[in-house]
């Protein structure tokens, strides 16, 4: 900040411009040293042993687990169990908007047919409505049909103990 000198215009009160200076100074001091700190915090590009050890912040269900770090409830509601997966549920919105209810449908749609493949399966295991029930069921299983997760739960929980069986049935291990 500049402080004229009304008597000579044009000119500048020099022990004003210095003070200020010295004021801005210490600011500009104290932000480069909190942005150095932070920067010193992060992992840079170049160093191989940073890269190393880097930990991506989201989960990519390709290459691992989500039941490791989220849990999902039959109203469709996730809660994580690792900080990544709170991550997760926090970047990426999974319990905004009307996600819950679609997962809380697909959770009532799966176990809705899952009984239902048990009912046809326990008349007649060749039928042609058995093999309709399993093929979706095998889709869900792959995660070919949208809200995987909650689907998957609610194979487990109506299955149980005899969904090894049902793997065994439907090709996995």
């Amino acid at each position: 900040m500049i402080h004229l000198n009304v008597t000579e215009p044009n000119t500048a009160h020099w022990h004003a411009w210095r003070g200020t200076c010295q004021q801005e100074q210490t600011t500009l001091n104290q932000a480069m040293q909190q942005w150095l700190h932070k920067w010193a915090m992060m992992p840079q590009p170049h160093d191989p042993k940073c890269r190393q050890q880097e930990q991506p912040l989201l989960i990519n269900p390709l290459e691992e687990d989500p039941d490791e770090h989220l849990l999902l409830d039959e109203t469709g509601v996730f809660s994580h169990k690792t900080p990544r997966g709170k991550m997760c549920i926090d970047l990426l919105g999974l319990n905004d908007r009307d996600l819950p209810n679609d997962r809380r449908a697909t959770y009532k749609y799966t176990r809705l047919l899952v009984t239902a493949l048990l009912e046809e399966a326990s008349k007649d295991m060749n039928s042609q409505r058995t093999k309709e029930l399993l093929d979706e069921v095998h889709c869900i299983q792959s995660g070919a049909r949208p809200f995987t997760m909650a689907a998957r739960l609610a194979i487990r929980q109506t299955l149980g103990p005899i969904l090894p069986m049902l793997q065994l049935l439907l090709g996995n291990e």
